[in-house]
């Protein structure tokens, strides 16, 4: 009997359906997710509910953007995002809501592709946008996750002086605490490590081997 999960919002409505196989296939928490809605003789439904508190209009093409990651493991950012001048409407926001359903998912491979995206994005508009990151620290729970590495490693290329003045107001606490913690170690140069694909993977990616370099990850900057 076929398996479908269907990509629901909290109040049931569905996003867009996908087979159970790709899914179960690229995280092994994801039957702990799952739960069935209604079966058959022929197929069992089973839902997932998007991470978020509150659904932001474009969830659902945040969650047919995940389908596609899941058959072609390549990001597709859609043009009405792309076109957006709304920082979380727009493609800085977008994959950041992609972001948050890797972490809750344990998606490493989608995860990896979304670090590479945000770079990309980065380096050809040289535009970042601080609002975010407030999204991010509350979106997701780990510490040290790449995403919030990547966010301290480009805010603190922005940085005209040694201290992060006057952001203490406008950033969550969480984030000025890792920026001041990086600062004051000894590290290459920020930019450096964006655009160095090696230490791109060895400072943002997360693998399930210690040691993987950056040819052999599987965050290959799939990005369309």
């Amino acid at each position: 009997m076929d398996e479908i999960i269907a990509v629901t919002s909290k109040d049931g409505k569905v996003f867009a359906r996908v087979n159970k196989e790709p899914l179960h296939s690229k995280s092994m928490c994801i039957a702990g997710l799952l739960v069935v809605q209604h079966a058959d003789e022929d197929v069992i439904v089973l839902e997932m509910n998007l991470p978020f508190d509150e659904m932001p209009l474009d969830v659902e093409m945040v969650a047919k953007s995940l389908v596609y990651w899941l058959y072609c493991e390549c990001i597709r950012v859609p043009d009405e995002v792309s076109g957006t001048s709304d920082d979380m409407m727009g493609s800085y926001g977008f994959l950041c809501k992609l972001w948050v359903i890797a972490e809750k998912w344990q998606l490493q491979a989608l995860g990896n592709d979304v670090i590479d995206a945000i770079i990309d994005l980065y380096l050809v508009n040289e535009y970042f946008p601080y609002s975010i990151i407030e999204f991010v620290y509350r979106e997701t729970s780990k510490k040290r996750s790449g995403i919030r590495r990547l966010f301290v490693s480009i805010v603190e290329i922005g940085l005209s002086t040694h201290e992060p003045h006057g952001l203490e107001n406008v950033m969550p606490t969480g984030f000025i605490d890792d920026l001041n913690r990086t600062m004051s170690e000894e590290q290459d140069n920020a930019y450096s490590g964006l655009i160095d694909k090696v230490k791109v993977c060895q400072f943002f990616h997360e693998h399930d081997m210690d040691g993987e370099l950056y040819l052999d990850c599987v965050g290959t900057r799939a990005f369309e």
